[in-house]
């Protein structure tokens, strides 16, 4: 049932693994798009009067279909974070770009690093990708010399300011800064 549900609503949403549940009594699912979250959830129980445990599924029970009442419950939220990291984010000091997208909770994009006059260029479109738990975004990231990925965190400092830290680096060769404070620019 709450497939049906996923895929009749489901248009442009994405679903978040770490929402769905399922058991003899109901299943749920949730879904996310832009800064919106969805949450869909179908309970069954036998109707009044019909006996059937309640550790076991209806299906097993032998119940016709006038004998078991669904209820199905959709909630949808908006996150109001108060900020983005959507942006051209550069670190001036040593030229480091991230292009980030914010879609909901998800953060992805890119990364730019180059080094030694040019003759070492890290950079992968869809490099970056992740989650963001408060202001602090963990996500994985890609270099273009290693095919291992790391993991760092992005802070939000300010509307305009940015905190990258590498916290598990990549095995093998990469590039990228282990830390570095961006600032939103135009691109």
């Amino acid at each position: 049932m709450v497939h049906t549900l996923i895929s009749t609503v489901g248009a442009g949403w994405t679903q978040a693994q770490n929402y769905s549940a399922d058991g003899v009594t109901g299943s749920a699912a949730g879904l996310y798009r832009d800064m919106g979250l969805m949450l869909i959830k179908v309970n069954w129980k036998p109707e009044m009067g019909v006996e059937c445990p309640a550790d076991q599924p209806l299906d097993v029970c032998g119940l016709t279909p006038e004998q078991k009442i669904y209820s199905i419950e959709v909630d949808v939220a908006q996150n109001t974070t108060g900020f983005s990291m959507d942006g051209h984010w550069v670190d001036a000091s040593t030229g480091f770009t991230l292009d980030l997208y914010q879609d909901w909770k998800q953060i992805y994009g890119q990364h730019v690093f180059v080094i030694q006059d040019g003759s070492k260029i890290d950079s992968l479109e869809a490099s970056i990708n992740g989650w963001l738990k408060g202001t602090v975004a963990t996500v994985q990231f890609q270099s273009s010399f290693t095919d291992q990925p790391g993991t760092a965190e992005i802070t939000y400092i300010d509307v305009n300011t940015i905190q990258w830290k590498i916290i598990a680096a990549p095995a093998g060769e990469y590039y990228l800064p282990m830390e570095a404070r961006l600032t939103r620019t135009a691109q």
